[in-house]
Protein backbone atom coordinates (compact mmCIF):
# COMPACT_ATOMS: atom_id res chain seq x y z
CA UNK A 1 0.00 0.00 0.00
CA UNK A 2 2.80 2.40 -0.86
CA UNK A 3 1.34 5.02 -3.20
CA UNK A 4 3.68 6.37 -5.89
CA UNK A 5 3.03 9.89 -4.65
CA UNK A 6 4.68 9.14 -1.28
CA UNK A 7 7.96 8.23 -2.97
CA UNK A 8 7.56 11.25 -5.25
CA UNK A 9 7.12 13.44 -2.17
CA UNK A 10 10.27 12.01 -0.59
CA UNK A 11 12.22 12.53 -3.84
CA UNK A 12 11.07 16.14 -4.02
CA UNK A 13 12.02 16.93 -0.44
CA UNK A 14 15.34 15.08 -0.58
CA UNK A 15 16.71 16.33 -3.91
CA UNK A 16 14.04 17.94 -6.09
CA UNK A 17 13.98 14.62 -8.02
CA UNK A 18 17.71 14.67 -8.63
CA UNK A 19 17.85 18.30 -9.75
CA UNK A 20 19.18 19.75 -6.49
CA UNK A 21 21.69 22.54 -6.98
CA UNK A 22 20.96 22.95 -10.69
CA UNK A 23 21.66 19.34 -11.59
CA UNK A 24 19.75 17.62 -14.34
CA UNK A 25 18.58 14.05 -14.34
CA UNK A 26 20.31 12.20 -17.18
CA UNK A 27 18.64 9.57 -19.40
CA UNK A 28 20.35 6.80 -17.40
CA UNK A 29 18.59 8.00 -14.22
CA UNK A 30 21.66 9.55 -12.62
CA UNK A 31 22.04 13.21 -11.73
CA UNK A 32 24.45 15.25 -13.86
CA UNK A 33 26.81 15.34 -10.87
CA UNK A 34 26.66 13.10 -7.81
CA UNK A 35 24.44 14.21 -4.95
CA UNK A 36 26.43 13.96 -1.73
CA UNK A 37 25.08 15.59 1.41
CA UNK A 38 26.87 17.17 4.33
CA UNK A 39 29.08 15.06 6.58
CA UNK A 40 27.19 13.40 9.44
CA UNK A 41 29.80 14.60 11.94
CA UNK A 42 27.52 15.99 14.65
CA UNK A 43 27.62 19.57 13.34
CA UNK A 44 24.56 21.50 12.12
CA UNK A 45 22.17 19.36 14.17
CA UNK A 46 23.21 16.09 12.53
CA UNK A 47 23.86 12.92 14.45
CA UNK A 48 27.51 11.87 14.23
CA UNK A 49 27.77 8.70 12.13
CA UNK A 50 31.18 7.26 11.31
CA UNK A 51 31.76 6.13 7.73
CA UNK A 52 30.76 2.52 7.16
CA UNK A 53 31.93 2.00 3.59
CA UNK A 54 35.44 3.43 3.71
CA UNK A 55 34.30 6.38 1.63
CA UNK A 56 33.29 4.26 -1.36
CA UNK A 57 30.00 6.13 -1.98
CA UNK A 58 30.92 9.49 -0.46
CA UNK A 59 34.66 9.97 -0.82
CA UNK A 60 34.83 10.52 2.96
CA UNK A 61 36.57 7.77 4.93
CA UNK A 62 35.65 9.38 8.27
CA UNK A 63 31.96 10.38 8.19
CA UNK A 64 28.78 9.18 6.53
CA UNK A 65 27.00 11.49 4.06
CA UNK A 66 23.58 11.01 2.49
CA UNK A 67 23.91 10.20 -1.21
CA UNK A 68 21.76 10.19 -4.31
CA UNK A 69 18.31 11.51 -5.15
CA UNK A 70 16.76 9.73 -2.14
CA UNK A 71 19.63 10.64 0.20
CA UNK A 72 20.61 7.25 1.59
CA UNK A 73 23.51 7.09 4.00
CA UNK A 74 25.85 4.28 2.95
CA UNK A 75 24.98 2.08 5.95
CA UNK A 76 21.27 2.30 5.04
CA UNK A 77 22.03 1.72 1.36
CA UNK A 78 23.89 -1.46 2.33
CA UNK A 79 20.65 -2.74 3.91
CA UNK A 80 18.09 -1.51 1.36
CA UNK A 81 20.00 -1.34 -1.94
CA UNK A 82 17.99 -2.25 -5.00
CA UNK A 83 18.53 -3.04 -8.67
CA UNK A 84 15.50 -1.57 -10.42
CA UNK A 85 16.77 -2.45 -13.90
CA UNK A 86 17.93 -6.02 -13.33
CA UNK A 87 21.36 -5.07 -14.67
CA UNK A 88 23.33 -6.19 -11.62
CA UNK A 89 24.10 -2.64 -10.44
CA UNK A 90 22.81 -1.10 -7.23
CA UNK A 91 23.74 2.57 -7.48
CA UNK A 92 22.19 5.01 -4.98
CA UNK A 93 22.76 7.85 -7.46
CA UNK A 94 20.38 6.17 -9.92
CA UNK A 95 16.88 7.49 -9.21
CA UNK A 96 15.18 4.21 -10.20
CA UNK A 97 17.36 2.09 -7.91
CA UNK A 98 17.00 4.62 -5.12
CA UNK A 99 13.20 4.84 -5.53
CA UNK A 100 12.87 1.07 -5.29
CA UNK A 101 15.15 0.99 -2.24
CA UNK A 102 13.16 3.81 -0.64
CA UNK A 103 9.98 1.80 -1.17
CA UNK A 104 11.53 -1.21 0.54
CA UNK A 105 12.71 1.01 3.40
CA UNK A 106 9.32 2.71 3.85
CA UNK A 107 7.48 -0.63 3.84
CA UNK A 108 9.84 -2.29 6.34
CA UNK A 109 8.31 -4.10 9.30
CA UNK A 110 5.21 -4.85 7.18
CA UNK A 111 3.96 -1.28 7.43
CA UNK A 112 0.62 -0.69 5.76
CA UNK A 113 0.95 2.76 4.28
CA UNK A 114 -2.79 2.88 3.57
CA UNK A 115 -3.14 3.65 7.29
CA UNK A 116 -2.42 7.24 8.33
CA UNK A 117 -0.47 6.34 11.46
CA UNK A 118 1.56 3.68 9.59
CA UNK A 119 2.27 6.16 6.78
CA UNK A 120 3.52 8.70 9.29
CA UNK A 121 5.62 6.08 11.08
CA UNK A 122 7.18 5.06 7.75
CA UNK A 123 8.04 8.62 6.73
CA UNK A 124 9.41 9.42 10.18
CA UNK A 125 11.62 6.32 9.95
CA UNK A 126 13.11 7.87 6.80
CA UNK A 127 13.71 11.21 8.51
CA UNK A 128 12.63 11.68 12.13
CA UNK A 129 11.20 15.17 11.76
CA UNK A 130 7.54 16.16 11.80
CA UNK A 131 8.37 19.11 9.53
CA UNK A 132 9.89 16.62 7.07
CA UNK A 133 6.78 14.43 7.19
CA UNK A 134 4.57 17.48 6.62
CA UNK A 135 6.64 18.48 3.59
CA UNK A 136 6.49 14.97 2.11
CA UNK A 137 2.74 14.87 2.73
CA UNK A 138 2.23 18.27 1.11
CA UNK A 139 4.12 17.30 -2.03
CA UNK A 140 2.41 13.90 -2.16
CA UNK A 141 -1.00 15.54 -1.95
CA UNK A 142 -0.04 18.03 -4.65
CA UNK A 143 1.05 15.23 -6.98
CA UNK A 144 -2.21 13.37 -6.29
CA UNK A 145 -4.28 16.48 -7.11
CA UNK A 146 -2.33 17.12 -10.30
CA UNK A 147 -2.71 13.51 -11.40
CA UNK A 148 -6.48 13.70 -10.93
CA UNK A 149 -6.68 16.59 -13.39
CA UNK A 150 -5.06 14.40 -16.05
CA UNK A 151 -7.82 11.78 -15.98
Amino acid sequence: HLPWRTRAGVAEVESAHGTLGGRTLLPDGRPSSPIIGIPRNGANGTRAIAATDGGLLTGDKVWEHAVGPFQFIPSAWALWRADAHGDGFTDPQNIDNAALAAGKYLCADNRNLASGDQWLRAVLSYNDSLDYAKAVYGFAQGYARNAQTLT
